[in-house]
């Protein structure tokens, strides 16, 4: 037996390759990753693990045994256990949903990124979800012999793009980007990128993408623009449209 808690420990430490059943109860059986993992989520700390895994072992067998009965006496179709799991769930779903450090990460990571915009060349070659193998692994060994090229530190574009034939890769420059401009994900592909330097070859459901940096300024912000709009209505006569000009008669929007 003690080996066999042994073996259990060890699990915690080197995650073994198959999921291996520790006990059985009716015609269900649960593996020691479901058991680990219950056992890290709730432990405490002991001075003997060994002892602390087979209490841990006895507590939770009679827990499952517990919920079998439960089930059995069909309890869970009670109307007021289901108000009551319900009432709980609402209780604790907002600190499982909200994840208040996550999210200042986020807006560190944003203000971060706004500081600065990048101005961006996009490399881009196409794949037709319906293509075979062959003609897409021509694709992805063009894309990355391009990424080799770039990564080398050549800029004839024109020349490097022409040399994928047969595989058509198009690229044009983006100008500058800023935080928010494109997809949270390729955003995160280009601002961890240096001046300079190209991305390893990504995958999107249209084709395989390469983004370069080819410019850094520090940010220049936005503008913002109100409009004063005169109204003048379809066949108008010439003297209202001099009013018009004049600034004499009331805008209508803005």
């Amino acid at each position: 037996m003690k080996k066999f808690i042994f073996l259990i420990a060890m699990t915690g430490i080197s995650a073994g390759v198959f999921s291996q059943p520790l006990f059985t109860y009716g015609n269900t059986a649960v593996d020691k990753d479901e058991f680990i993992r219950a056992y890290n989520k709730n432990k405490t700390p002991a001075n003997d693990k060994e002892k602390a895994l087979r209490e841990y072992l006895d507590l939770y067998i009679k827990f499952k045994l517990k919920v079998k009965a439960a089930m059995e006496l069909r309890l869970d179709t009670l109307p007021q256990l289901q108000y009551d799991a319900q009432s709980f769930r609402s209780q604790i779903q907002e600190s499982y949903l909200n994840n208040e450090k996550a999210v200042n990460d986020l807006l560190q990571e944003a203000f971060e990124r706004s500081q600065k915009d990048l101005q961006v060349l996009h490399f881009f070659a196409a794949v037709d979800p319906a293509v075979n193998p062959a003609d897409s692994l021509k694709v992805y060994k063009a894309i990355n012999t391009l990424h080799t090229a770039l990564a080398a530190g050549k800029t004839d574009y024109d020349q490097l793009t022409t040399a994928a034939n047969p595989v058509k890769i198009s690229y044009g420059d983006l100008g500058y980007i800023t935080v928010f401009t494109l997809p949270y994900e390729i955003e995160n592909v280009i601002y961890n990128l240096k001046p300079g330097q190209a991305c390893k070859p990504y995958r999107s459901k249209k084709g395989w993408h390469i983004f370069k940096i080819t410019g850094e300024r520090k940010a220049v912000g936005k503008w913002k623009v109100a409009q004063i709009l005169f109204s003048l209505p379809p066949g108008a006569a010439e003297t209202e449209k001099i009013k018009f000009e004049k600034g004499q008669t009331l805008f209508t929007g803005y």
